[in-house]
């Protein structure tokens, strides 16, 4: 899915990187489908909101992360600040990096974790013993559905 927007006498399209599963009369896949237009759909109101408020002199918030890697490295550094399990979460941040260097928060799916997943297990055959605890809880690792 594309935002088409316009302003300041410019357009332009923004890939939300957002998609639509043909339904072919599957309840399942038309929930998600609903369910990924009403993300769209916050993601227009709220780059509208943004648009309106540059246009006004709006200031932004200080904190603004353009990118989950960005959050994750901020995270990382009050860890390095404070030493608590530094070295866990420097190897994850380099991993996330190599695994790749701008996720988007609208990015982060269940389908991405588990690329991310497979791309860890990858790398971990490659470098290490079979049966170390981070293989293990990798491998282990299952996600919890909220009711």
């Amino acid at each position: 899915m594309y935002l088409d927007l316009y302003a300041h006498g410019k357009q332009w399209q923004e890939n939300l990187k957002l998609y639509l599963e043909p339904e072919k009369g599957n309840p399942t896949v038309k929930q998600m489908n609903k369910q990924t237009l009403a993300i769209a759909e916050k993601v227009r109101v709220e780059r509208l909101h943004q648009l309106q408020n540059e246009s006004f002199g709006i200031k932004k918030p200080a904190k603004m992360y353009l990118n989950f890697n960005t959050f994750f490295l901020e995270l990382w550094e009050e860890r390095k600040r404070t030493g608590v399990n530094f070295a866990s979460w420097e190897s994850v941040y380099k991993q996330l990096n190599n695994f790749n260097k701008k996720i988007l928060f609208t990015e982060i799916t269940e389908r991405l974790m588990e690329e991310f997943k497979a791309y860890l297990l990858k790398r971990l055959h490659q470098n290490s013993a079979p049966n170390t605890s981070i293989s293990s809880n990798i491998l282990f690792t299952k996600p919890t559905e909220e009711n």
